[in-house]
């Protein structure tokens, strides 16, 4: 079952959505929030930290499973990704990446190698889009030490992932999308 107050994600929106697809039952914990919209399906998530705890499950079941489902919805609609990626993709999207770098969680080889996977699916961080050498947009501070906010010593931990397929209708036949339907209502066709 699931732990309350562990995680948590939420899509707000002011255009009505067609549904909310059920997350597959291997990732829950409320870690995935998925919506599908009319032109697009949208997924709000809290990728799980890889401390010492978790990391075999992060990087060896949750990656494999996140970018498995990634493949399935975008097979069928263009799809956004959003949320608390917990990694720092690039040397600039963490303060002091020379004393960090695969030493503490969150900026492991493995995890930025895994990371990378989004852009072979056809994913594209927005923000580095925008702005690919932006210093200091930070994301996330140590609440224990406050004065680390106040000097913007921090970690982009979030992202937004769009894909490079902007396409705006499903893609297949009639028959490919009863059986995407079918995903969203039966919980073993998710396979991860």
């Amino acid at each position: 079952g699931q732990r309350k107050g562990l995680s948590g994600t939420a899509i707000f929106s002011r255009n009505p959505f067609l549904r909310i697809i059920p997350s597959p039952e291997p990732i829950r914990e409320g870690r995935l929030t998925i919506v599908e919209f009319p032109h697009l399906i949208v997924v709000s998530t809290y990728v799980p930290n890889s401390g010492a705890k978790m990391r075999a499950y992060r990087t060896g079941e949750w990656d494999e499973m996140f970018c498995r489902l990634l493949c399935k919805l975008n097979a069928y609609k263009s799809t956004v990704v959003t949320g608390d990626m917990n990694v720092c993709h690039e040397n600039h999207d963490i303060c002091s990446p020379e004393r960090s770098k695969n030493r503490i969680a969150g900026f492991l080889n493995l995890e930025r190698q895994q990371f990378r996977r989004y852009f072979e699916l056809g994913y594209q961080d927005a923000f580095r889009c925008l702005y690919p050498q932006q210093m200091g947009a930070f994301t996330w501070w140590n609440r224990r030490f406050p004065h680390l906010r106040a000097q913007n010593k921090g970690w982009r931990l979030d992202y937004v992932m769009v894909n490079k397929d902007w396409s705006s209708k499903p893609r297949g036949e009639k028959g490919d999308r009863r059986r995407w339907e079918q995903l969203g209502e039966e919980e073993e066709d998710w396979d991860p």
